[in-house]
């Protein structure tokens, strides 16, 4: 993680979250041995745990993705998996704030915002390709993509918007209403996100010993 992000994110509060790097083998919770994609995260209960820039930047060093801990601090991810343009048109401001993308594919991008108030709900449009990672999930924002290209960032601050802000957008791309999360920014996760962490946990020991 460079330092203008890590200085731009510090400020603003946010918590980290450890990701396994691509190529990475492990076991996951059924106890099968599967490769990371670059996406997965470690450590049991990370739903409800953020951690330091320190933490952040010793994983990187040892070549592993750093994830931003969604809803911590009020700091959510818009993500964009495709028609990051027509992401912008309907929503202008996103381009005043920070822009997590690779090169590889310049039609998707991620964009840090601070939601001020209650938090909107963490949820995913299929068809649209967009997605709210809110409480309860994480968005890789610096390491290297499954492709092989490396995650990078522009932009020098991030703005401060509203739920209602956020439904709006969503509407607009989806066509359907988003909701309500009712979760305030110290409450990041379900519990039974947390569970299946623990249980997790406790096949990795299990088969260790």
């Amino acid at each position: 993680m460079t330092a203008n992000l890590s200085t731009i994110l510090s400020a603003a509060g946010a918590g980290f979250v450890l990701v396994r790097p691509p190529g990475e083998q492990y076991r996951n919770q059924n106890g099968e041995q599967v490769t990371a994609t670059g996406k997965e995260a470690k450590g049991a209960g990370w739903q409800r745990r953020a951690l330091t820039l320190a933490e952040a930047h010793a994983h990187a060093r040892r070549g592993g993705n750093v994830g931003l801990l969604g809803g911590h601090g009020g700091l959510i991810l818009i993500d964009l998996d495709r028609d990051r343009d027509g992401g912008l048109a309907a929503w202008p401001e996103l381009a005043e704030t920070v822009e997590i993308y690779r090169d590889s594919a310049t039609d998707r991008s991620k964009f840090i915002v601070r939601v001020v108030g209650d938090l909107p709900p963490s949820v995913k449009d299929h068809d649209s390709g967009t997605e709210i990672l809110a409480a309860g999930t994480q968005g890789v924002i610096a390491g290297v993509h499954n492709s092989g290209a490396r995650i990078q960032f522009r932009g020098d601050r991030i703005i401060e918007v509203d739920a209602m802000r956020v439904a709006a957008f969503w509407r607009q791309r989806t066509g359907t209403d988003l909701g309500h999360a009712g979760h305030h920014h110290e409450d990041p996760g379900p519990a039974d996100a947390e569970a299946v962490q623990r249980s997790q946990a406790l096949v990795e020991r299990v088969l260790e010993l």
